[in-house]
């Protein structure tokens, strides 16, 4: 509704604002760790993010696929949109997403294209082939691009994080973005609101593999603990923060 969807970095010292996550990371891994592993663009990484964009697009088709489809409460929907949130969404936003929702649902659709059965299908599709991939990687060595963890095992863990509906991101105490949204907690409290059965199954399946496992884990452990994902050479002193919301 505020129209931003994913947070910007802002380096004040450098009158710096970049909304591209790639971008951001290229940044923070030349300023703030030149000489570390997290951030560090290799052959690998570079390999991975090419694959992360497609299975960003994915997991966002997928995820609206199920939140919106004609069997979902739009209870879902509505949660992710922060029309129960008010410690972080104004209410005359609340309530109007709440009225416009028939209107925004049929919008959304037809933006990711979710009346083509083809679409919705090469969603799942690709985030097959990206969980494949991430078995044999994982299958090889501890994280994705090789022995040190890496932005990219942070977001591929990022990205799967709304999909593990009731592992992560609508378990109660939610986990998703260290817990900050108490409505995402709340949802599924009482079984008053079932998921998308079509997310169910994702998630089990997901959860079944190493890649799947893998990414809980850096949820559950490392998510929670802002400093653990830290660097041990990243010491940003320039003023560098973040802002704007999880919305997307």
């Amino acid at each position: 509704m505020r129209g931003r969807s994913v947070p910007w970095l802002v380096d004040r010292a450098s009158s710096s604002i970049i909304g591209n996550s790639d971008e951001a990371i290229a940044y923070v891994g030349a300023v703030c760790a030149p000489e570390g592993t997290l951030c560090r663009r290799t052959r690998a990484t570079m390999a991975w993010e090419a694959k992360l964009n497609a299975f960003g697009h994915a997991v966002q088709g997928f995820g609206y696929t199920c939140a919106l489809g004609e069997a979902s409460s739009s209870t879902m929907a509505l949660t992710a949109w922060g029309a129960f949130e008010p410690d972080f969404v104004p209410l005359v936003e609340r309530l109007a997403v709440r009225l416009l929702y028939p209107f925004l649902q049929i919008g959304m659709m037809a933006t990711f294209r979710l009346f083509s059965q083809d679409i919705k299908g090469s969603y799942r599709h690709t985030l097959a082939l990206v969980l494949d991939d991430a078995d044999a990687a994982l299958a090889k060595s501890p994280h994705l691009a090789g022995n040190e963890l890496t932005y990219v095992d942070i977001a591929f863990a990022s990205l799967l994080a709304p999909l593990m509906v009731t592992t992560v991101c609508l378990a109660d105490p939610s986990k998703y973005a260290n817990g900050r949204f108490g409505s995402f907690s709340r949802v599924l409290r009482g079984n008053r609101v079932a998921p998308p059965k079509l997310m169910l199954e994702f998630e089990q399946e997901l959860l079944s593999r190493p890649c799947g496992q893998y990414a809980l884990n850096l949820c559950e452990t490392r998510r929670g603990n802002r400093g653990c994902f830290s660097d041990p050479a990243a010491t940003p002193s320039r003023g560098i923060r973040e802002s704007g919301t999880d919305d997307e």
